[in-house]
């Protein structure tokens, strides 16, 4: 995988970064800063982190003149993308046509080879990350079998130029906080490397559960009446209220009134997943969040989300994450 951005007409590199494609947990991590030297940049300091399978782009940049970067990507990879600063313009083969954007958005994509152009009017103040991911190294990080991305994983499969979701969403604080741990320290090392690589598998699960609860479809392409969403949005909150021990399906037809087929294939269409891939969603979302603060075990937290089997918990928590409870634990 290699990376690879120049400014038309100015002497030199932004990034010209090659990694290998495999995952490998005991490859170091590089970091350096690159500068252009030119009377056309105000400023720059395109700083990076390199490991085999990753390559983090953090670059802050203005330029005196209009200015264009194309900024390439050889090889398979899944770029997350986050603009922190600046207005654009800017265009991506396969992907997007050349248009305006504020970057104050996130998004991701899948593409066999990224060619993008980038124009930066004179004055603009830059600031961008990349956290560009090898296959390899997405699925070590996210299971290929994980209800989070089972869409995403078709489409990378065929080999198909793609985002994640149809357009770039807002960024949270929660993207923020891990965006600035990402960047701010010094990573070097083999046990910098494993925290590392922890905290972009949680940026990744942050941006994937956000994409997935924010896409709804348009009312007119439901299965269902839109006399039926009110009842839908019902269900929902009663499922929010007590996923720890949800109602069976029969039950909650009856509490929401509205049968158990429109009830199921409504949900379906309108939440993008279904009554136990909701119910699922919300136990491991409170499962992290209990991990992460540290004050549990983990047969507490297995107990505090409905599972009386810690072992079936661990499964689940594994099937979802894509890694096991305990491994959490450890990276704290």
């Amino acid at each position: 995988m290699k990376l690879t951005s120049r400014i038309i007409g100015i002497p030199g590199w932004i990034y010209h970064l090659e990694v290998g494609d495999d995952y490998l947990p005991d490859s170091e991590v590089k970091e350096g800063t690159n500068t252009l030297d030119h009377p056309a940049v105000r400023y720059m300091e395109a700083h990076y982190l390199t490991t085999s399978g990753l390559i983090i782009a953090n670059c802050k940049m203005s330029f005196r003149k209009d200015t264009e970067d194309i900024f390439r990507v050889e090889g398979s990879n899944i770029l997350l993308n986050f603009g922190l600063n600046g207005s654009i313009e800017f265009e991506v083969e396969s992907l997007d046509p050349l248009h305006p954007a504020t970057l104050k958005y996130h998004n991701i994509s899948y593409t066999p080879d990224f060619n993008g152009r980038y124009l930066m009017p004179a004055g603009q103040e830059i600031h961008y990350v990349c956290i560009i991911l090898s296959e390899n190294f997405y699925f070590n990080l996210i299971r290929k079998e994980s209800i989070l991305h089972q869409d995403f994983v078709t489409k990378v499969q065929k080999k198909e130029h793609t985002y994640f979701s149809p357009g770039p969403f807002k960024l949270t604080p929660a993207v923020k906080c891990v965006l600035a741990e990402i960047t701010a320290a010094n990573r070097q090392g083999r046990l910098s490397r494993l925290l590392l690589e922890a905290k972009i598998k949680e940026i990744l699960v942050i941006q994937l559960e956000q994409f997935l609860s924010l896409v709804q479809p348009e009312t007119g392409s439901l299965p269902i009446p839109a006399s039926d969403i009110p009842k839908l949005v019902e269900a929902r909150q009663i499922l929010d209220d007590h996923f720890v021990n949800p109602p069976l399906i029969p039950t909650l037809s009856k509490l929401v009134m509205l049968n158990e087929y429109k009830l199921k294939v409504g949900f379906k269409a309108y939440y993008n997943q279904t009554i136990y891939q909701y119910v699922i969603h919300k136990k491991m979302k409170l499962a992290l969040s209990l991990l992460k603060d540290g004050q549990h075990t983990i047969s507490e937290i297995a107990y505090e989300v409905g599972y009386r089997d810690i072992s079936h918990f661990s499964n689940a928590f594994l099937k979802y994450y894509g890694y096991r409870p305990k491994d959490i634990l450890v990276r704290k």
